[in-house]
């Protein structure tokens, strides 16, 4: 998981520093519960708590459950801004060939239904 977390590329500045801040404390801790994981967030991004506990986790989780779930969570995030800005493209339509258009409302609809299962994965604890 510290794998993903280091190389994605995320859409969201903020998102970069969550995932640094939790390799950090993973590196430091390679035991450390949720709340711990957290808490160092925080001293990276003061909003941290909001970001990463919009889904479900147990204060017991062990520390590869909570990476995983955290690096989710910042990818759905970033999925979902992708399709708003598919979306306001859409919205544009007169200043794109038909052919564009297209190409930009298939790419739309596959990233909506791969954003649809990667939640429904995400809020029933991977079982889809």
């Amino acid at each position: 998981m510290a794998d993903a977390l280091a190389q994605t590329q995320w859409h969201e500045p903020v998102h970069g520093l969550l995932s640094q801040s939790i390799l950090a404390a993973l590196a430091d801790n390679p035991a450390a519960k949720g709340p711990e994981i957290i808490t160092a967030a925080q001293q990276a991004v003061p909003a941290a708590a909001s970001i990463l506990t919009s889904g479900t986790m147990s204060e017991e989780s062990g520390a590869a459950q909570v990476a995983s779930f955290l690096a989710e969570e910042l990818a759905i995030g970033d999925m979902e801004d992708a399709v708003a800005a598919l979306r306001a493209e859409l919205a544009q339509a007169d200043r794109l060939d038909p052919q564009e258009y297209e190409l930009l409302f298939e790419s739309a609809v596959a990233m909506q239904k791969e954003l649809a299962k990667r939640r429904l994965a995400h809020t029933s604890g991977g079982q889809s």
